[in-house]
């Protein structure tokens, strides 16, 4: 099963630490969609390495970013061939920690409505637990769960922003 989804733990180039550093020259003559398109490639390679007990395979497709960056941030998406029965497994094994992850990333609260439940008996995390967004949700619960950061990503990164003057 392949499921079209976006990369769980990525939380976007804009204002994280894969953005590029101001810190470069010419900043303006930089390569950005190839420096983003070589960085998203690099993190689903990592990303499925990281999580290879729950994931067969992750295909980078593109970079999302959003036209102006007020509510949400660039996003990669991908295709995600899961391990089925060994997330299952891992969901039963940590099932307090799974329903605090729902609790607190999917409670609505002033200025966020959550689109999903935060119960974990919903048919959001029963019957479509394997759906567009609710894979990258348990993938980075996993993710979380298994001490597995953004930072962690990062560092295994092997690509720098300034091979990408222009």
């Amino acid at each position: 099963m392949k499921i079209k989804t976006q990369l769980p733990i990525f939380t976007g180039f804009y204002n994280t630490i894969f953005d590029i550093p101001e810190d470069i020259e010419d900043i303006e003559s930089i390569d950005y969609k190839k420096y983003e398109n070589d960085v998203s490639n690099q993190l689903c390679e990592i990303v499925e390495n990281e999580l290879s007990n729950f994931i067969k395979d992750i295909e980078f497709i593109k970079v999302d970013s959003p036209k102006y960056y007020n509510y949400s941030n660039d996003t990669i998406d991908c295709i995600i061939t899961p391990k089925k029965q060994a997330i299952l497994s891992y969901i039963k094994q940590n099932y307090n920690n799974w329903c605090k992850y729902l609790k607190d990333n999917y409670t609505s609260y002033d200025g966020f409505i959550s689109y999903y439940s935060n119960d974990p008996n919903s048919e959001d995390w029963n019957k479509n637990l394997f759906d567009e967004h609710q894979i990258t949700g348990v993938l980075d619960f996993i993710a979380k769960n298994e001490d597995i950061t953004t930072e962690d990503l990062y560092c295994e990164l092997e690509v720098y922003a300034e091979d990408y003057r222009l």
